[in-house]
């Protein structure tokens, strides 16, 4: 058994194969992301004691968490020589969100998480434009932001 502590403070989070149309909630894509998985084939492990690739299980935990967290959604898959954007909805909370179901470790109950952020790629694989929306901390208003545009966003 091998167990690394890795400190970050950003999740690359998969979609579900069951999620590529419709919508998924943001702990649906988390509880993917911890879910164990095996290792075989041409994915298996190599022990560094045996020196040979033996079949392995890889499973993440959540156990201390950042103060500040990024979640970066892996939206651009590859099949072979195809690769497609997954355009599936998420759905997450703007204020409290907690990881508390997640998380394994010390602080598994904090932090709890507000949104400020969200960075948008429209388009395709092969092009697209990138736009922000963000709130401001001090008025709590929102913004989106597209090139050089800056525009205030109504209250809902």
């Amino acid at each position: 058994r091998s167990v690394t502590f890795d400190p970050f403070m950003y999740l690359s989070l998969p979609f579900p194969e069951k999620a590529v149309k419709g919508t998924v909630s943001i702990e649906d894509l988390i509880e993917e992301f911890v879910k164990p998985e095996e290792l075989s084939g041409d994915e298996a492990w190599f022990c560094p004691t045996c020196k040979t690739h033996v079949e392995a299980t890889k499973k993440f935990d959540l156990y201390k968490l950042p103060p500040i967290l990024i979640i970066h959604l892996k939206r651009f898959k590859s099949q072979g020589t195809r690769n497609t954007k997954i355009d599936t909805n998420v759905t997450f909370p703007l204020e409290g969100f907690a990881v508390t179901d997640f998380a394994t470790g010390e602080n598994r109950d904090l932090p709890h998480y507000d949104l400020y952020a969200v960075s948008r790629h429209m388009g395709s694989v092969g092009g697209g434009h990138y736009t922000a929306v963000t709130k401001n901390r001090i008025t709590g208003n929102w913004y989106s932001f597209d090139d050089s545009r800056c525009t205030a966003l109504p209250d809902n």
